[in-house]
């Protein structure tokens, strides 16, 4: 539902890999360009008017909500055809749905087995061949830590926020990490 962040710039590119023609998400106007050229078909502009109206019934084989807001899964349930698939990240207290349609299956993302590593090899696989990539808006160096969370609680930033950490065995060295 929500296309800028981390999480969803790689559900866009995971999409688009996997084959799906329609891929609608949200996000304010500055990041557009950005998201079609990730994958999305079509870019709803969440400051006039929610995704959910820009959707039609039964017309989604799967709904990714990478934001959790109360409530998107029963609103899920309206735009999301019979055998097609819910998939949520908890955080702002979303759960699944209590009107839920049947032959739709809900899944918390929080709750899957991590450990699995054929997942990642898929991931790496897609990566390797180009399908999937990293997006960092901006990097900081350590010092500047505060700077980094100021931008990601900002809320209004794309992907994934770069930092940049000196090697501990050798002061010419330096290594990033994204966050």
């Amino acid at each position: 539902t929500s296309g800028a962040g981390g999480t969803g710039v790689v559900a866009l590119q995971l999409l688009k890999a996997f084959g799906f023609e329609r891929i609608v998400t949200a996000s304010s106007p500055s990041h557009y360009q950005v998201l079609k050229n990730l994958g999305a078909t079509y870019v709803v502009d969440y400051h006039k008017g929610s995704i959910w109206a820009y959707l039609d019934k039964d017309t989604m084989d799967l709904v990714y909500d990478n934001y959790g807001a109360p409530g998107t899964a029963d609103l899920a349930m309206k735009v999301l055809r019979s055998g097609g698939t819910f998939i949520f990240l908890p955080g702002k207290g979303e759960t699944i749905s209590k009107q839920p349609k049947a032959g739709v299956q809900q899944i918390n993302f929080g709750l899957c087995d991590s450990s699995d590593r054929k997942g990642l090899d898929a991931l790496a696989k897609l990566a390797q061949a180009d399908s999937l990539k990293a997006v960092v808006e901006q990097s900081f160096v350590l010092e500047d830590i505060v700077s980094a969370l100021k931008l990601s609680l900002s809320g209004h930033m794309i992907g994934k926020i770069g930092i940049k950490v000196a090697n501990l065995s050798s002061s010419d060295d330096e290594f990033s990490l994204v966050v």
